[in-house]
């Protein structure tokens, strides 16, 4: 039987934080794609590949904030294993939810985002990932 193949979904405004999360996800993954515009993200779901996301909690000025999308996009798209929030905002102000896998700041080391995808045995195999514990200040569990 062959594994079921990931594709992780990374949804941010910045440009420059997908390609991060491309070039260091990209062999944790099958496939790893990447969206800086709504319309873009949603054409990307729309496939049905997407298992396992990463969303900006603000991605602009009159676009729903990430928590609203995560919740439509689980809702819509139930392949979708693994929901995160990935932010700038202080994490302690959003709300955990029950289609947020997890809430991780931009400011911890990017192992902690792998992570909250992964879980530490989808890590340990990595020098190092896991000498220092990642602290994420909302996180809830599904």
């Amino acid at each position: 039987m062959t594994p079921e193949k990931t594709t992780l979904l990374v949804v941010d405004d910045e440009e420059l934080i997908c390609r991060v999360l491309l070039r260091d996800f990209k062999n944790r993954f099958d496939k790893v794609l990447f969206a800086t515009r709504l319309e873009e993200a949603e054409r990307i779901l729309e496939s049905g590949e997407v298992t396992d996301l990463v969303c900006d909690y603000n991605l602009g000025e009159a676009v729903p904030r990430g928590t609203e999308l995560l919740e439509k996009w689980r809702k819509a798209y139930p392949q979708i294993e693994r929901a995160v929030i990935y932010t700038g905002t202080d994490t302690t102000k959003i709300a955990p939810a029950e289609w947020i896998d997890s809430t991780v700041s931009k400011d911890l080391p990017l192992r902690c985002l792998l992570n909250a995808l992964l879980g530490a045995e989808g890590i340990a195999d990595s020098v190092g990932m896991e000498s220092i514990p990642c602290r994420s200040a909302a996180s809830s569990s599904r």
